[in-house]
Order: C-alpha cells, then structure tokens, then sequence
C-alpha cells in the first residue's frame, strides 16, 4: 500500500502525513535491518572462510617445515603469537621479518610460529624489562 502524499505543486507538497508517514518510516527501517542483516551474514561468511584458511595452513606444515626451523610442536598464526606477546600483530611481523622471531611461511601464504619460540620470546622481554628497571 502507498503512502498518501499531500496535495500536489502546494507549499509542503511531496510531504506524507498521518498514518503514512509512519507508515513510510516503517518500510524505511525495515529495508535497512534487511541491509544490515545481510552484511552481517557476508561477514560471517567472511571469518569464518578466514579462520577455515588459517587452520588448513596450521595443518599442512610438514616434517621438512619443521625442521627448516629446527622446532616441532604446536604452531600459532600471527594474531595468536601477538596475543601472547601483548603487542600489535603488526610487531610480531615486524619481528619476524628482523629475524628475532623465528617464523615459516605456509604454502598458503600465511606466516607461522613455533609456540616454544613465541614463549622464548616473551620470557626474554618480560626478563629485560625487568632488568632494565631496576
């Protein structure tokens, strides 16, 4: 059903009134909730396509990967690593391509680190920066 309008070609023409102005707020909202709930499902869709590549590559890293690091054992992305070294994932990159984080590009691209050696380097920064203090 539309909305009546106001008189045509008259100061305040165009203008709804009454009923149909709640009316035509109404369908306004309603298309933008469906706007929303269908970004948010393309979101959805999006992480979880995210976290579904990132625990492939967790799981295809192989004998000769691990040993091109000289570590075996669990691995962690790069958001985890920066996770459990209280800094930007933008630092643990950093790091890894300084070399003072040990790290192992996946086939998929993706960039990987030995948990010992995550650990390592947060008991060596927790220890310097105690050391520095004092």
């Amino acid at each position: 059903m539309r909305a009546k309008r106001r008189g045509r070609g008259k100061a305040g023409a165009g203008t709804y009134t009454g009923t149909a102005l709640l009316r035509a707020k109404m369908a306004y909202h309603v298309r933008a909730l469906e706007a929303l709930r269908r970004d948010l499902r393309n979101l959805i869709a999006d992480l979880s396509w995210q976290v579904e590549r990132e625990a492939a590559a967790l799981r295809e890293i192989t004998d000769s990967d691990t040993a091109q690091l000289g570590q075996t054992g669990e691995w962690v992305t790069t958001a985890e690593a920066a996770r459990i070294l209280s800094v930007h994932p933008a630092t643990v990159r950093r790091w890894a391509a300084a070399g003072t984080l040990p790290s192992l590009r996946t086939a998929a691209g993706l960039r990987v680190y030995a948990r010992p050696s995550v650990e390592a380097c947060r008991d060596t920064r927790a220890t310097s920066r105690r050391v520095g203090t004092e």
